[in-house]
């Protein structure tokens, strides 16, 4: 029943079951989603090391420049104790220099005054409790000697009594011309000369760590427990104050660390993963409509096809009763008139010309009946084969049409190959392609090609007519055209159309042998 069966593949393309395209779509959308949430972490991670230098430089170049400036007013007050005009150096006037100096800078914790570290000189204020002694003898000695001889300034390492906050000293000689009259030692609270140079922000932002070496100068750890020296995180910098490189270390607080870390970013794989389930389940309703829409068209495909394969049975049933049963019935009519022929002759007075007209008659009738039945149905296709079936049809179409036709046929190379099915689908199409010809196409020339590589078969069909603009005629394809173009699917071959008006038509078939 079902002749074309074995073509009917590239109609039946396996159903689509709606569960690993989805899946699948997921499975990368979350991978991107954490692809996403991870370059989000990493890169929070390194905007936050970033700020962390940059504060770090920032405090550096601050220090520096505070520090400095405390050192600087310490040296102004050294020359202008040694050079004042009055000679005056009394307790009373070191005290009222003291005093004010201490007053307008909360950082000078003490003064101290005096000619020789062996004998004992001025202090002020008198009961504060100095560090100063906390180095030993021979140290404070060689500190002394050592600012003599650069004849300048001297900034000491920390010194702490018993615990106590960290205490750096400046150690400046008293010199007036050649003369020297002592030397002046500003005593620093480390956590005042650093402390009050922080801001509110930095300290809310970052715990800071103030090193002369491994002797901390200033700690500030809002979170307690800081590692400043094993933290990923931690930004250090090193500078030089006076005579003394110092090191400041900075590692964002708790708060900063926790607002760049992954449970922070967590929005983002919720969301993702929320944006992918939705678009996943978007996708399966998508191809599950895709799917049924398929299947309609599939199904309609099918009923083309059998429409198609129910028309050429047909058309083979028709083709075989006409020429079996009235093909038989005219043969009989031609052999009683044949007869009567020859009984009229016996009989002198009968004329048997006058059964010729009637003899013509069944015999154009019988050949009208058998160009019939090879339209139906051509027999040479089935006995001979597509290439003598081709030539006989575009013979009879050049007598009927009184056009001229040009043709290339080329298929003994291939002839087995070209299956039944192939070479009644090509022949139909090539029949109704010279039919739109002589319908439509108001032509004067016609050429054809059927050729093959050994791999396709391929047809074309040129006509230089009138031609037809397809734009308009897509939406409203006639019934030839949609027939051409379902006998070519079903062969799994492809037709082509090429046409616009006053330029002819071309009709361009493909078809696979294999």
């Amino acid at each position: 029943m079902d002749k074309f069966g074995k073509f009917h593949a590239f109609h039946r393309e396996r159903r689509y079951t709606g569960r690993f395209g989805p899946l699948l779509i997921f499975i990368l959308l979350t991978i991107l989603t954490l692809l996403v949430w991870r370059q989000q972490v990493t890169l929070q991670h390194s905007l936050l090391i970033r700020h962390t230098e940059d504060v770090c430089v920032q405090m550096t170049r601050l220090l520096t420049s505070r520090v400095e400036s405390r050192l600087r007013f310490a040296n102004i007050f050294a020359r202008r104790w040694a050079t004042h005009e009055t000679r005056d150096f009394s307790y009373k006037r070191f005290v009222d220099f003291a005093s004010v100096l201490i007053q307008e800078l909360p950082e000078y914790f003490m003064l101290h005054l005096f000619q020789d570290d062996s004998r004992p000189g001025w202090t002020f204020p008198a009961d504060a409790r100095t560090n100063w002694y906390d180095f030993p003898s021979q140290k404070r000695q060689s500190l002394l000697k050592a600012s003599q001889l650069a004849r300048g300034m001297i900034l000491t390492v920390p010194a702490s009594h018993k615990g106590s906050d960290e205490h750096v000293f400046v150690i400046l000689p008293l010199l007036r011309d050649q003369e020297s009259l002592g030397y002046m030692i500003v005593e620093f609270k480390t956590d005042q000369l650093i402390g009050h140079g922080i801001s509110g922000r930095i300290r809310s932002e970052f715990n800071i760590l103030i090193s002369d070496g491994e002797i901390p100068l200033f700690i500030y750890d809002h979170d307690e427990r800081t590692s400043f020296y094993t933290s990923p995180l931690r930004s250090e910098q090193k500078f030089t104050v006076g005579t003394r490189l110092w090191s400041i270390s900075m590692v964002p607080q708790r708060r900063l660390i926790t607002l760049a870390s992954w449970g922070a970013s967590l929005p983002i794989p919720i969301f993702g993963i929320l944006l992918s389930i939705g678009l996943s389940w978007f996708v399966h309703l998508l191809l599950k409509r895709m799917e049924l829409f398929r299947e309609a068209m599939q199904r309609q495909v099918s009923l083309a096809q059998k429409a198609l394969v129910a028309q050429e049975e047909e058309r083979a049933r028709v083709s075989r009763e006409l020429h079996d049963e009235l093909g038989q019935l005219l043969t009989a009519i031609h052999l009683e008139l044949d007869l009567l022929v020859k009984r009229a002759k016996s009989v002198s007075n009968q004329d048997p010309d006058v059964f010729e007209p009637s003899i013509k008659l069944v015999e154009k009738a019988a050949d009208e009946l058998r160009r019939i039945c090879r339209g139906l149905r051509p027999p040479l296709l089935d006995d001979l084969g597509l290439e003598p079936a081709v030539r006989l049809l575009i013979e009879e179409f050049e007598e009927r049409s009184k056009l001229k036709i040009r043709s290339e046929i080329q298929l003994k190379s291939s002839e087995h190959l070209i299956v039944p099915e192939i070479a009644l689908c090509v022949y139909r199409i090539l029949q109704e392609s010279l039919n739109n010809v002589y319908r439509h196409a108001n032509a004067r020339e016609v050429k054809i090609s059927i050729t093959t590589n050994g791999h396709h078969l391929f047809l074309a069909v040129y006509d230089n007519g009138q031609g037809f603009d397809l734009t308009l005629t897509h939406k409203g394809e006639g019934c030839g055209l949609a027939g051409m173009r379902e006998r070519a699917n079903l062969i799994n071959g492809t037709v082509e159309f090429h046409s616009a008006p006053n330029q002819g038509t071309q009709v361009l078939l493909q078809v696979p042998l294999q």
